[in-house]
């Protein structure tokens, strides 16, 4: 699964170069032209806006993506989730118990003084 994801990633960065390369080359290529300036304004307007459109696009598709509800587990998966969720809490109690020294049978050292009455 994650390299699907890894490749789509990649696709799409692609995708967004070559995109900003032909932006570019709508912008410029007016510029060599006779009354390029006024030209390449308005070309380089109409890029912004299909820039911008394809962005807010992506961002609803992706939005959309991830505010879709996950699909319910089903009953088989349930005792291996538990399975693995139990192993997961009962390592990092022992690694917890490890790091604050819950399993010596050292002494805890207390500070204590007598205070009056």
């Amino acid at each position: 699964m994650a390299r699907h994801d890894g490749l789509a990633q990649n696709m799409l960065f692609g995708a967004g170069l070559i995109g900003l390369a032909v932006c570019l080359a709508v912008v410029a290529v007016p510029l060599t032209a006779k009354n390029g300036i006024p030209n390449a304004v308005n070309l380089a307007a109409l890029a912004s806006f299909l820039t911008g459109t394809v962005q807010l696009t992506h961002s609803l598709f992706a939005w959309r993506h991830s505010s879709m509800s996950p699909q319910a587990p089903s009953l088989p998966d349930i005792p291996e989730g538990k399975r693995v969720l139990a192993a997961l809490v009962g390592s990092q109690w022992n690694r917890e118990a490890e790091n604050r020294s819950l399993d010596t049978s050292d002494p805890i050292p207390v500070h204590w003084r007598v205070t009056g009455e």
